[in-house]
């Protein structure tokens, strides 16, 4: 199995060396290395005071290199951080990220998309991050699911055609084209000015779908913003 090289992007924010501060959780969100996702995080951790997040959270984006965009099994997300961190010994040079298992988390974001894994691969993923006390956050179909959910009444919408995101043309699936409705425009990339007010919208109306990973395959699928309220609440 190829091993993906990690980079670390600029952080979003430093544990703080003050005595006076107490030292908090960070998150280590490994995302598959698409803008959107990048993005919507960053968004997260600049507006974590508005989110009603601790501002002493950290919040970093583990993102594949360049080179190696096109390689988004989230088994090699997995191998990745685990060499970022420390569990697996390597020759090749990585730049290591502090990670204390007793206060922080790591989360690997991935989608479904189909064709990106197959059951047996991702049981495979679930037992490796449970081994490591590694969380998932996922989608299904994709990640524009959930940014849909930012947007009222996703009730309007039938299931089957959310989770089936049929192409609509050459460039865009049909949760594209109704992103693109709502934001004037969507290319996969984010401005998170337009829905960070929304994002306690998304988070309760998650709930109306399934929330379980081992649904995944099944059914409309989002644990995204289960995590964010678990940060509002650490």
């Amino acid at each position: 199995m190829r091993n993906i090289n990690f980079r670390t992007p600029k952080p979003f924010g430093q544990r703080s060396n003050s005595k006076e501060k107490i030292e908090k959780k960070k998150y280590l969100l490994v995302v598959e290395g698409s803008k959107t996702e990048i993005d919507y995080f960053n968004g997260i951790f600049n507006y974590r005071k508005e989110l009603d997040i601790d501002e002493l959270i950290d919040i970093t984006v583990v993102e594949r290199e360049e080179v190696n965009r096109n390689d988004s099994h989230p088994n090699h997300l997995l191998q990745g951080i685990l060499k970022k961190i420390g569990k697996i010994e390597t020759d090749e040079e990585y730049e290591c990220i502090t990670y204390k298992e007793e206060i922080d988390e790591v989360w690997l974001i991935f989608d479904r998309d189909e064709g990106n894994f197959s059951k047996e691969q991702f049981a495979d993923i679930l037992r490796k991050c449970n081994e490591n006390k590694f969380k998932i956050g996922l989608t299904n179909p994709t990640f524009e699911f959930w940014l849909l959910l930012h947007f009222p009444y996703i009730e309007q919408y039938k299931r089957e055609d959310l989770l089936e995101n049929r192409r609509e043309n050459t460039r865009k699936r049909y949760l594209d084209k109704l992103l693109s409705e709502k934001l004037n425009g969507y290319n996969k990339l984010i401005q998170f000015e337009k829905i960070k007010d929304n994002i306690n919208l998304a988070i309760a109306q998650e709930k109306y779908f399934e929330q379980r990973i081992p649904e995944i395959f099944e059914t409309l699928v989002s644990n995204i913003g289960t995590m964010i309220a678990k940060m509002k609440l650490d």
